[in-house]
């Protein structure tokens, strides 16, 4: 086989059909593993805020409010703690909201940030259990 003959396949063969092709492939596996990590990174982020926003907001009522209950809380305050929990999370993270397509959606994100709310004692939760406070200390 002629040298020319080699080149020729090797130009016309194996570029276009083995090499090119697993280029590309290689490229979309490390495409999609990058996705991932920031899929990851951004789902990590917004958890963090959402839970710091509800800790924030919950400070920011006994601070103005230091005559407030645990029950005042979970019911009276728990409005405005949702709204300031949201414009937390709102400032902390907005590339991750974006990411999610949350940043318009204020309901959206308000269904993310009640179920980190504390729940009001006396909730009964799914598997028939009630909650009752704190267990007497010292008993």
């Amino acid at each position: 086989m002629s040298q020319q003959l080699i080149n020729v396949l090797i130009e016309h063969l194996l570029v276009p059909f083995v090499i090119a092709p697993f280029a590309l492939w290689i490229a979309a596996r490390y495409q999609q593993w990058t996705g991932r990590q920031i899929e990851a990174k951004h789902r990590e982020a917004l958890q963090s805020a959402l839970e710091n926003g509800v800790r924030f907001a919950i400070q920011e009522v006994l601070r103005q409010r230091p005559q407030a209950t645990a029950a005042d809380i979970t019911t009276t305050y728990r409005e405005v703690i949702t709204e300031t929990a949201g414009q937390y999370v709102r400032d902390s993270v907005p590339e991750a909201l974006r990411h999610f397509g949350l940043d318009r959606m204020s309901d959206r994100l308000r269904d993310l940030v009640v179920p980190k709310l504390p729940l009001p004692i006396g909730t009964v939760l799914p598997n028939g259990d009630t909650l009752i406070g704190r267990a007497p200390q010292g008993s």
